[in-house]
């Protein structure tokens, strides 16, 4: 009986973990979205403009502004998508806080819409680690946002079993998610991007 019981209190505080993140990352996502989408354009209509983002060499929205990855799709600043898209993470996160219970087909478009959100946030990191030369701290914070957002929405699916795993496999990943192992794992991932940094960088992020 105390088995049956703990389990439903353990989904439940999972969930309310997980709208937690969606809310507050959402919040910090879409805030850093609408300082970019300020600042571009500010840019736009006075290109000598100095942002407030501008810190060093290393640490420069600007310089990053003034490149096509800015503005992948059809000349829109990116930020412009995320004032779009954290919106809706907020809601869905302030819904899952008061027990509302998604359909299976959006669960998984939750997850797909996610994950391109991910990829989009990794690519603009990466090209600025590598190709651009230059870190956007706001860019680093949607990246950080991103990331955090869809480790909860995946933790959230795995739970909740939307891929439909056996029964033998759904108890292991129960147990992983129990043991926090992808809190883990999604940590991992924010320290290694921060040594990417360092190490492509060093001493010139904080000149």
């Amino acid at each position: 009986m105390a088995k049956e019981l703990k389990k439903p209190r353990d989904e439940n505080r999972s969930k309310k973990w997980v709208a937690g993140l969606l809310i507050v990352f959402g919040s910090i996502g879409l805030l850093a979205s609408f300082v970019l989408s300020v600042d571009a354009y500010m840019v736009v209509k006075n290109p000598t403009t100095v942002l407030a983002c501008n810190i060093n060499s290393v640490l420069n929205c600007l310089e990053v502004m003034k490149t096509p990855q800015a503005a992948v799709l059809f000349g829109i600043p990116n930020s412009f998508f995320g004032m779009m898209a954290f919106p809706v993470l907020i809601t869905i996160g302030v819904m899952m806080a008061i027990g509302a219970r998604f359909p299976k087909w959006f669960k998984l478009c939750l997850q797909l819409g996610a994950l391109v959100g991910l990829v989009a946030a990794w690519a603009m990191f990466f090209d600025s680690l590598y190709v651009i030369g230059v870190l956007c701290p706001w860019c680093l914070t949607v990246t950080t946002s991103m990331t955090i957002i869809f480790g909860a929405i995946t933790h959230y699916n795995l739970r909740e079993n939307t891929f439909d795993f056996k029964r033998p496999t759904y108890d292991k990943i129960l147990k992983f998610l129990n043991a926090d192992g992808d809190k883990l794992v999604w940590a991992t991932v924010l320290v290694a991007f921060a040594f990417l940094a360092f190490a492509r960088f060093g001493l010139a992020l904080f000149e």
